[in-house]
């Protein structure tokens, strides 16, 4: 009897085990988990001379939108374009880097911009004084290792942060954000599901790119095989935690696959000592 019940118990962990790899496979969708729904904030194509090289803000505007940091009491701001039309009514249209350095700025009032980078030029954010937002809410990868990219931002999306991503081709670059991740029956990372601030410009939708959610392919190499001509690659990502208490409209947290196995292993294990029990 005891062989029985110890066979079966295994089996069942068995199943756990296969069944937790099998909800690795397939799409992640941070908003599937979460509620709310993904944001998609555009360059105006009749503004390019203000915001043509403002991807970054349109990146930070997203984060900023989707983590609950971008809707400070008594501002008004209540989509992430409005979000974005500030970055553009207070920065200058240059590059940034990332998103990070917008966010930062939009937490503390501090232009922490790269060398020759946009600057600011009417004085703004500071809408969270005091909030350490660096070494408490950001997290980033600069690795420049694809598979290690990747996942951090499995990682990232799994609990709940906004996550940027920044993509390279030759001396060009650019910043998308993320919603998703692909991944195969192996476990390998296979794409992502992005926005893209690009979205209405002539020049990328003359490559039959869509607007709104977009699914880019990734091949090991960290190419974007599917992305405009397909020389863009991953040079590196950043993410923000969600402000403290705030969740998405109609959002939850569903158990990732990995806590899953750990309840059914965990139930098990009970199951078995209450049989030992039962038996002494």
């Amino acid at each position: 009897m005891r062989l029985r019940i110890t066979v079966l118990l295994l089996a069942v962990c068995a199943c756990l085990i296969v069944s937790a790899n099998l909800a690795l496979a397939g799409t992640f969708q941070i908003f599937d988990a979460y509620g709310g729904t993904y944001y998609d904030a555009d360059k105006n194509p009749n503004n390019l001379g203000q915001e043509s090289l403002l991807c970054w803000a349109g990146s930070a505007s997203n984060i900023l939108a989707w983590t609950g940091w971008g809707f400070p009491a008594g501002q008004g701001f209540s989509n992430e374009s409005q979000i974005f039309d500030y970055f553009v009514a207070h920065w200058t249209n240059g590059g940034n880097g990332n998103f990070g350095y917008g966010d930062g700025w939009w937490f503390d009032g501090i232009d922490h911009k790269l060398s020759g980078a946009a600057t600011v030029d009417v004085p703004g954010g500071n809408f969270y004084p005091g909030v350490d937002w660096f070494n408490t809410y950001y997290e980033f990868d600069y690795s420049y290792n694809t598979a290690q990219v990747m996942g951090s931002i499995a990682t990232w999306l799994n609990a709940g942060s906004g996550v940027g991503l920044d993509i390279i081709h030759g001396s060009g670059a650019h910043a998308v954000s993320v919603w998703g991740i692909e991944t195969d029956s192996t476990g390998q990372y296979t794409g992502l599901w992005i926005t893209d601030p690009d979205s209405l410009l002539t020049s990328y939708l003359s490559y039959g790119m869509g607007n709104g959610l977009i699914y880019v392919s990734i091949n090991t190499s960290g190419v974007l095989t599917n992305y405009l001509d397909g020389g863009w690659s991953i040079y590196a990502a950043q993410s923000l935690d969600r402000m403290p208490g705030y969740t998405q409209p109609g959002g939850g947290v569903v158990p990732e696959p990995t806590s899953l196995l750990l309840l059914g292993s965990g139930l098990g294990m009970i199951g078995l000592a209450a049989w030992r029990r039962k038996k002494a």
